[in-house]
């Protein structure tokens, strides 16, 4: 039954989150991924990435690491609202890589 969707509350035919609007999902899947959320809220991003410095891509690139990197805590906490758990996952990777930046200056600091 390759090909067969069916309609599903929540579901926008595979771009992304659309409040209340319609998505279709493959047989046999009733909820995407959360790495396929990541990758639809990326795409979403697109317009944004476009206009910025080539030399600002690969750092912006680099955020959606921290996501698929948290992929299985987005899953977990699950709450319906999974764009603001995908970006807050950006924000505390960001934040783990200052502390980490910080332990290694006082690190050299101390020497």
């Amino acid at each position: 039954m390759a090909g067969v969707t069916v309609s599903l509350p929540g579901w926008d035919h595979g771009v992304g989150l659309v409040g209340a609007g319609t998505r279709e999902a493959p047989m046999g899947r009733s909820k995407p991924t959360v790495r396929s959320y990541i990758e639809q809220l990326r795409e979403r991003m697109e317009p944004y990435r476009r206009p910025l410095r080539m030399q600002d891509h690969d750092s912006y690139d680099r955020l959606w690491e921290h996501a698929a990197y948290d992929a299985p805590s987005i899953k977990m906490a699950d709450n319906g609202d999974v764009d603001w758990l995908i970006l807050f996952a950006i924000a505390r990777g960001q934040q783990r890589e200052i502390e980490d930046l910080k332990e290694r200056l006082a690190a050299v600091e101390s020497v």
